[in-house]
This record gives C-alpha cells, structure tokens and sequence, in this order.
C-alpha cells in the first residue's frame, strides 16, 4: 500500500488570473487497499483566502495478484467535485 501518502502537502501556484493559489492535499488511509485524497484550492491574494474549489476523491487499488501487490493492478477512483467560482458540483467513477 501507499504509505507515503498520509498527511497533509500544500503548494502554491499561479492559476487563472490569480498570481497564488495554494493547493492544500490530504492523504487518509482508510483500509489496505483504500485512500481518501482531499483537495482544496484557495485564492492567496484575497483578504480572506476564498475557496475557488474543493475535491474529494476515494482511491482504491485493486492487485493483480493479492500475494505480491507491487506487481501491479487496477486503480479505481470515485470523485467529487465543487467548484466555488461557478457553484457546479460534478461526480466521477
């Protein structure tokens, strides 16, 4: 399993007619095969750092053969999306 993956990462970016934007990513662990990824995107330059968007993404990884994982296999993801700016959600499998 992806254990470098727990915790919390930011980054800054330039996005849209924003100069920086901070990405902030949350990795859980939820089962062996299973990790929930958060994302929100916040406008640095505003006074009060508003959200332009916010995921949240259920990754499951599915082994080609459960005795040896690092063989490879399948990556399913669930996803939801909300975007602030257009006030759209969206959902993906």
């Amino acid at each position: 399993m992806a254990h470098f993956l727990k915790g919390k990462y930011k980054g800054f970016y330039a996005a849209g007619n924003s100069q920086c934007v901070k990405d902030t990513f949350r990795f859980k662990k939820l089962n062996e095969n299973k990790l929930n990824m958060e994302v929100t995107r916040r406008d640095m330059e505003s006074m009060i750092g508003r959200f332009w968007r916010y995921e949240n993404s259920t990754i499951n990884l599915i082994p080609a053969d459960s005795n040896q994982p690092r063989l490879g296999g399948k990556v399913h993801v669930k996803s939801f999306v909300f975007d602030f700016q257009t006030f759209t959600p969206s959902w993906s499998n």
